[in-house]
């Protein structure tokens, strides 16, 4: 077996898979972004962050040449690795702490600036090869946490609760009476607001349209391109990548509300009690949406609340709503007087881009049956190993971890 054919099966053996494909397009991929030392390098490294150290021991152990070479060479490669955004790296009691990522979303994503129009058309191809397969999820958060958690568009959300004053809205299985119909982890701008005045905000430019500009089909929603924000411990890697901006709460703030205007589709992690990033998206570039939009029933690989619905008494058929939807979830049927527009509700991911857009009020957003995301990022992370491994698995995984093997 090649090495690279043992990182694409090391890459695999993680939360989130890495499956191969018949044509072989991802080790074509690896061999692009790596070279064999790299590989080494990576295949000494695992899950769980280890020292250069424990790396330097482990390749030593491995017969590799990396083993033999100075510490602090390692440790520059290492940081290398780092800062070419393959790898990932925390400082913990002051001590530098490494491991790999999963490939998407990870270190890919990572690679923001740094990509050539060769890699995009190759990672295109093995996207639209593996994207069911590298993606899962089952639509509501139960057995395979899905990757990505569709917001509620800010502007929807008024609609939502005067709505659910009215009685228009009601939960499915619910009894009738009015609750508030917008949790807390579905309200980006309550989540925004609520981070502290110092929290870290980064702004960086969105890998899906640039990676579009290397390959020439330019977005068709807009020309702007810096406009994705990470926050907390996860936005200093692009500080330390020199890929970002810092910005203030207050522009970040300011930002969202440019997302909302635009009519973007926000995503995040799917873990409810941590905000690590805001995506604003449209389905003409975004990786996640334009591959979603390919599958059956795009509702599966997203944690979707709620979908949309047309009140076809209010409905002005003027199609906004057709026009402003991502996900071509909204359908026509009919011309003239004949016309009217249904929700295809294995398309909807329930973002709301529809409602805050409806001049006339006739769509609102219907709570699906649903479940809680995971609290944090770490609970998404043992929630996927547990689905992936089995839990005699996710127990070997705990335990080799605790044993500081290599994972």
């Amino acid at each position: 077996m090649s090495l690279y054919h043992k990182l694409r099966h090391h890459f695999d053996t993680g939360p989130l898979p890495f499956p191969e494909t018949s044509t072989g397009v991802e080790i074509r991929l690896l061999q692009d972004f790596f070279s064999e030392s790299d590989c080494r390098i990576l295949l000494a490294l695992g899950w769980v962050r280890i020292t250069a150290e424990k790396c330097h021991e482990r390749l030593r152990k491995d017969g590799a040449p990396e083993g033999a070479l100075p510490l602090d060479e390692l440790k520059a490669r290492l940081d290398k690795l780092y800062v070419q955004g393959s790898i990932s790296m925390k400082v913990k009691k002051g001590k530098k702490m490494y491991c790999i990522d999963p490939v998407a979303i990870g270190w890919y994503e990572h690679k923001v600036d740094f990509l050539t129009p060769k890699q995009v058309q190759m990672f295109y191809e093995y996207a639209d090869q593996a994207f069911p397969g590298l993606w899962g999820g089952d639509g509501i958060g139960k057995g395979i946490p899905p990757q990505m958690r569709v917001l509620i568009h800010p502007e929807a959300i008024n609609t939502q609760e005067q709505s659910a004053s009215t009685g228009r809205v009601v939960d499915i299985n619910e009894s009738l009476t009015h609750k508030p119909t917008v949790a807390s982890h579905d309200d980006v701008r309550r989540l925004l607001r609520g981070l502290p005045d110092d929290h870290l905000f980064v702004l960086v430019n969105c890998i899906c349209k640039q990676s579009q500009d290397l390959v020439a089909k330019p977005c068709k929603v807009t020309d702007h391109r810096r406009h994705c924000m990470s926050m907390g411990t996860s936005a200093q890697a692009y500080l330390d990548r020199g890929q970002g901006t810092r910005i203030s709460k207050e522009e970040a703030i300011k930002m969202l509300e440019w997302q909302i205007k635009e009519g973007l589709v926000l995503q995040c992690g799917n873990y409810a009690d941590e905000l690590r990033e805001v995506c604003a998206c449209c389905g003409c570039c975004c990786g996640v949406l334009t591959n979603a939009k390919k599958l059956k029933k795009p509702t599966d690989i997203f944690h979707v609340t709620y979908q949309a619905a047309i009140q076809d008494g209010q409905c002005k058929k003027c199609g906004t709503c057709a026009k402003r939807c991502q996900m071509d979830a909204i359908i026509q049927e009919g011309e003239g007087k004949e016309k009217k527009f249904h929700v295809d509700l294995d398309r909807c991911i329930g973002c709301g881009v529809c409602v805050s857009g409806c001049k006339s009020n006739a769509i609102n957003l219907v709570k699906k049956q649903t479940y809680l995301p995971p609290s944090t990022k770490d609970d998404f992370v043992k929630q996927r190993l547990k689905h992936r491994h089995g839990l005699a698995g996710y127990i070997r995984f705990i335990f080799k971890a605790l044993l500081g093997m290599r994972i």
